[in-house]
């Protein structure tokens, strides 16, 4: 990227509002993504964020305005057109766009290569467009330009002349086609006054009939024109055949949905959208012109998802529409192309770039819980309440609340649960809600209970479209092995499921997802072992936490914490009356009261009253059983007692384990350790 390129390109705007960046990408942002900048030198550090860190290709919206849409379009103090080089190389036609402006007295304010043809921009002066009558005579001045252009033969691409159009920064690299744009001529010294009457003067020699609004071109022919008829068979075969979708619970609307956000998709110039959306609409019983035009704009403003084929195929087989379906084959490349980045070169680093790397994912949902982008894993046995305390988490979250005594961010969450149903969510939030005392929940939580896996294509789609359009960054599964269709005790099936699926799902998402997981029977004395599945599972996980229930009582313990220190286990306290309310309050630091701890606690008393120097591996294990403790809570409690320093292990397989207290008391020494 060259920095000082960017720079004179964004000099050349002189934008009053916020200049509008936009990048896109087919697996990064696959629906665009718009940052606004106020200053030179905050542009150039985010165009070089985009294209240079993350490799990805930067546009600009180059008239002034207040939005994404030509409505929002308040000025323009210049007018943009493109000659594209991307089949064919045509250095003819650079010539004849000069001798059309020498002869019609008019200077090219600024000209670059894209890396896929020549850009233009003429400057003249700011036209304010504070209304629609005057965006309307704006266009209607693009219009004639534009046919000029054409009258003179020269191969303009004819769909920039929108207000809101967006063009590639020059100075950035054209990541599609692997070369740099570059500025071919900046005039800093033009005279816009005359550049200004000579665009007029053109302007209004242009002939009448050239330069109607109408669109001659057919439905049929603009869906051919846009590849449509090869790309998305289903639209084009509704349209040619004129097949009626009958006015039902939600046929009319995904077809209009998805039709409008195709359309918004490939760019298609608003007035020839007009004419395919109206062929659509009149096929579309009880649908109109205007209703599809609001998808469109919602489209293009990114405030729907992208296209959705399998809500598409379901529509048509429940309509048994005569239309062709997306084949699995394409779903599944689709997908595929989602988690790899197919056309995405990869980039080597060398180890100075190492050093000074910087993770996208700083931050945390939770405060030393919940780390941002990440995958955890919340365990515990059976009515340990999991469930509970994960929906007290989603309630807090998503209204900025703080959960159990830990600050949260506020972000959008969703809970998708395949173990209570509605019925008994609705049950639960309300209780949380009461024993929150939450008057009004206003967060953005979301629920699924349907039928889904994570590792089917189709499922994960259409969650990641989901979670896309709501900008939701905290995903509950409740619980893990309900939402996946392998066996859990397959190592190379859950390797398979977090490599290929799960990370790169966060990786294009920016979300975090916490699975609620079941122990398994009996106890090991390593507690992430005790967590069913193969141990693959919890390889892959950020941070591990864990309930453990005594009463009316829970110790959280945090086993696994990979980008910071864990915490110590804290107690927390449950309040309910089973039928109105249920609260959770942080007590603090746990005063060790799971079964290992206790049995702990009992060897060493009986250690100390008996003045035992050293003891073997059988008689500890014996000992313990005597006092009622299952063999691996006594040995976790060995292994508690070896990493705490008090157990030494001698040298050879039978040698007793010596006993180390250093003279401390027993009382002592657990409240400076518990």
């Amino acid at each position: 990227m060259n920095e000082q390129e960017v720079g004179d390109f964004f000099d050349f705007f002189k934008h009053k509002h916020p200049t509008e960046i936009r990048v896109f990408d087919k697996v990064k942002y696959p629906l665009g993504r718009s940052i606004f900048v106020k200053s030179k030198e905050e542009f150039i550090k985010e165009v070089k964020k985009y294209n240079e860190d993350e490799r990805v290709d930067v546009f600009i919206k180059g008239r002034d305005g207040d939005g994404k849409t030509d409505d929002s379009i308040t000025s323009s103090n210049f007018i943009f057109f493109e000659i594209d080089e991307h089949d064919i190389l045509k250095p003819e036609q650079a010539k004849k766009v000069e001798k059309f402006l020498k002869d019609n007295n008019m200077e090219i304010g600024l000209a670059g290569m894209s890396g896929g043809g020549y850009h233009y921009y003429i400057p003249h002066k700011i036209k304010t467009l504070n209304s629609e009558i005057d965006r309307e005579s704006y266009k209607e001045l693009l219009r004639r330009f534009k046919e000029a252009l054409l009258s003179e033969q020269i191969d303009i691409d004819p769909v920039v002349f929108n207000l809101s159009r967006v063009s590639r920064v020059l100075g950035t690299m054209n990541w599609k086609r692997e070369v740099e744009s570059r500025i071919i001529y900046d005039n800093k010294n033009i005279n816009i006054e005359e550049n200004h009457l000579s665009i007029k003067q053109l302007v209004l020699n242009v002939p009448e009939d050239k330069i109607s609004s109408e669109v001659n071109e057919s439905s049929i022919e603009l869906l051919e024109k846009y590849g449509i008829d090869k790309k998305d068979k289903w639209l084009y075969t509704l349209v040619k055949n004129k097949i009626v979708i009958q006015e039902d619970s939600g046929g009319n609307s995904i077809i209009f949905k998805n039709a409008a956000i195709l359309l918004a998709r490939d760019e298609i110039p608003k007035e020839e959208v007009k004419v395919i959306g109206k062929s659509i609409s009149e096929l579309c019983k009880g649908r109109t012109l205007s209703a599809f035009m609001g998808w469109y704009k919602k489209a293009l403003n990114n405030q729907i998802s992208e296209v959705n084929e399998i809500e598409i195929n379901k529509c048509i087989e429940e309509g048994e529409y005569k239309l062709p379906l997306y084949t699995n084959e394409y779903i599944e490349r689709k997908d595929k192309e989602r988690q790899i980045g197919i056309g995405n070169k990869l980039k080597f680093i060398d180890l100075e770039e190492l050093k000074n790397y910087k993770e996208n994912n700083d931050g945390e949902i939770v405060e030393k819980l919940i780390p941002c982008e990440s995958i955890g894993a919340w365990g515990g046995k059976r009515a340990s309440l999991k469930s509970w305390i994960a929906l007290n988490c989603a309630v807090c979250v998503s209204n900025g609340l703080e959960f159990l005594n830990f600050k949260s961010n506020k972000v959008p969450v969703i809970y998708i649960d395949r173990e209570n149903g509605y019925p008994e969510l609705k049950k639960r939030i309300s209780m949380i809600e009461e024993g929150l005392d939450i008057k009004e929940n206003k967060g953005e939580l979301y629920f699924l209970g349907d039928y889904a896996k994570l590792d089917t294509a189709a499922h994960l789609l259409q969650i990641e479209d989901f979670i896309t359009s709501k900008g939701i960054k905290l995903i509950f599964i409740d619980v893990y092995r309900r939402m996946v269709s392998f066996d859990e005790n397959d190592a190379n099936k859950v390797s398979e499921f977090f490599v290929d699926r799960i990370k790169p799902f966060i990786e294009r998402t920016g979300a975090s997802i916490i699975f609620l997981h079941h122990e398994k029977k009996g106890e090991s004395p390593d507690e992430m072992d005790n967590l069913r599945g193969s141990s693959d599972f919890v390889n892959y996980l950020d941070f591990v936490l864990l309930n453990t229930r005594r009463g009316n009582k829970i110790i959280v313990k945090q086993l696994k914490s990979r980008r910071s220190k864990e915490i110590e286990p804290f107690d927390v306290q449950i309040e309910t009356d089973e039928i109105n309310f249920m609260k959770f309050s942080n007590k603090g630091k746990s005063e060790g009261h799971t079964e290992p701890e206790r049995c702990s606690k009992i060897i060493l008393i009986y250690i100390i009253e008996n003045s035992i120097k050293e003891i073997c591996y059988s008689e500890f294990i014996k000992k313990c059983e005597s006092f009622d403790f299952a063999i691996n809570t006594a040995k976790r409690s060995l292994s508690s007692l070896m990493s705490r320093g008090i157990l030494e292990k001698g040298y050879g397989k039978r040698t007793p384990y010596k006993i180390n207290l250093n003279g401390v008391k027993l009382e002592d020494y657990i409240n400076k350790n518990d």
